[in-house]
């Protein structure tokens, strides 16, 4: 599997390798590629991925690795170690003949926090 990113959609690609000792060629119309679902989405994993070892192993800046990091998942909405998921629903109204209320919720504290020295007596 090829991926690819790409403005233009004309042209021809031509990869050249080898296959064991024999060498490899494969020429591909652009025209004819097909957008696959997805596909956008391995290859900003990918960068991701080339990015962090970039840091690790080459003594890049971290916080300019980082920024390139950062963008690369809020542009293409992917997870790092550096962004999270939030799911949620978008809702300008309440549906038909319902109402909007609000309420305290109870919450707990925090594993081994007690209660009077945040809040006292």
């Amino acid at each position: 599997m090829l991926t690819a990113s790409t403005s233009e959609g004309t042209g021809t690609l031509r990869l050249e390798g080898r296959v064991g000792s024999q060498p490899w060629s494969a020429s591909l119309d652009l025209a004819s590629a097909v957008e696959g679902n997805g596909v956008s989405k391995l290859w900003a994993r990918s960068k991701i991925a080339r990015r962090s070892k970039t840091r690790r192993y080459h003594g890049a800046n971290q916080g300019d690795v980082d920024a390139k990091v950062l963008k690369i998942a809020l542009d293409y909405h992917l997870l790092s170690r550096l962004t999270s998921l939030v799911a949620g629903r978008r809702h300008t109204e309440p549906p038909d003949g319902e109402t909007l209320t609000s309420q305290a919720m109870p919450t707990n504290l925090p594993a081994g926090w007690d209660f009077t020295k945040v809040f006292g007596e």
